[in-house]
Parts: structure tokens; sequence; C-alpha cells
């Protein structure tokens, strides 16, 4: 799913292990031992670690509402951030549309909401960290909620946060 070498899910299942997030059950399986205390680990990490890494580029659109009812028919890009929360939720208005794709900004968006570059732009294209694919059971065209969580952790915003608690109490079990 990471899209990283046998080698690197290796060393990170061994680093997890020795640090004791993941442990060994009775029937020989593995399972964290405490999934939450990662997750705040992760949101709190992402930002600064990895995110910084993942930009394609930012852009303005005239229009408030340019992607509400866009969806991607191959997954090669779904909405992340306070538009994935947007979705999800039906709390946020977004100031921010964040796009995560698989390889280069969807030329077809860029056509679709009349997008300009912007280096301040409201409009932000990242490169996915993981495979993007629907999450079972949500809405098909946004990233994972863990990753709408991060991004809204990591915006500081008070209404970000407060919609990152709902996003975390209802839509990332474990």
């Amino acid at each position: 799913m990471a899209n990283v070498s046998t080698g690197t899910a290796q060393t990170t299942i061994q680093t997890l292990h020795q640090r004791s997030d993941l442990v060994e059950r009775s029937d020989g399986k593995l399972a964290f031992a405490n999934y939450d205390r990662l997750l705040d680990e992760w949101a709190t990490l992402y930002p600064s670690i990895l995110r910084p890494s993942l930009s394609l580029g930012r852009y303005r659109a005239t229009e408030q509402n340019w992607w509400a009812d866009l969806t991607s028919k191959s997954a090669d890009w779904l909405f992340g951030g306070e538009a994935g929360a947007a979705l999800l939720t039906h709390y946020l208005k977004p100031a921010v549309v964040t796009v995560y794709c698989e390889n280069e900004v969807p030329k077809d968006l860029i056509r679709r909401g009349r997008l300009r570059p912007d280096p301040t732009g409201n409009v932000e294209f990242l490169h996915a960290p993981v495979e993007l694919r629907p999450t079972p059971g949500l809405i098909g065209n946004v990233v994972s909620p863990v990753l709408v969580y991060a991004d809204l952790i990591a915006s500081g915003d008070s209404r970000n946060v407060e919609t990152a608690r709902l996003i975390r109490d209802q839509f990332i079990a474990h």
C-alpha cells in the first residue's frame, strides 16, 4: 500500500516492534500496542517531515465550490484536507482545497476549475504518499480518513482541529 520496498517495510516493522508499538498476540498475529498514540505521533510528524516533499504546486481558483461535484473516475487523484473533510462530514467550507495525485497535477482539474498558478493559491496539489484508492464504505473521491485527519491537524486552525476530532471519532477505526 505504501509503495515502498520490502526492505523498507521490514525495517519499519522491526522498528515498531523494538519500540513496543507492535506486539505479537497469542495467536501469532501482530497488533498495534497503542494505535491512538501512533496516530497522534504520525499526525504530528507528517506535516514537518513528509508533507513538504509531496508538493506538486499551488493554484488559485476563482470560484469557491469548483471542486464540490468532481469525481476521480480512475482514482488518479482524490481530495484530502479541508475538501476531503467537507465531503465526509458536511461540516466545513474549505478555504484550501487539497488534491492528492498519483503522478502529476491533473490537467482536467486545472481546466475544469479554471485554476491559475499561484504560490499562495487556495488549491494545493500533493503527490500521494500512499497508493490512492477509495476507502471501503466511504465516499469514493476522498483519501484515507487518516490522511484527511493529519492535514486538518497540520493546519492548526481551530475549526479544522474540531473537524479532525469528528473524523477521528466517526471514520478512523482501529
